[in-house]
């Protein structure tokens, strides 16, 4: 079996003020939880050009982005995007006397150390 790559999730939910033109947030969840003055490397994040340099800078790759606009009773149009990044890099050994540290993993019959 290879080496597994492991990856690192996030996901944003937002709307934008207004009509959008300024891309500015309305309203902003990361990861399931709402956030007022969003901020990454002691920037504030307002705007969605903002954070997506940010999210870009830090290794994050926009996987999926859904819109779901509810015309019928409060006329929002909310945004889902989905972030990936590499995570740790699982290391398959066959060393027995490894698998008692503390950086081991096992999945399924086989062990794996992270480096």
């Amino acid at each position: 079996m290879p080496d597994i790559q492991t990856w690192e999730y996030k996901t944003i939910r937002f709307d934008f003020l207004g009509r959008g033109i300024t891309q500015e947030f309305n309203l902003l969840d990361v990861d399931g939880t709402r956030v007022k003055g969003w901020s990454m490397n002691n920037t504030a994040i307002k705007t969605l050009p903002q954070m997506m340099l940010a999210l870009g800078q830090e290794g994050w790759e926009l996987v999926s982005h859904v819109v779901n606009q509810d015309n019928q009773a409060n006329n929002v149009t909310l945004h889902y995007m989905t972030f990936k990044r590499p995570g740790e890099l699982l290391v398959e050994t066959e060393d027995p006397a490894l698998t008692g540290s503390a950086n081991i993993r096992q999945i399924r019959d086989k062990f794996f150390v992270i480096p």
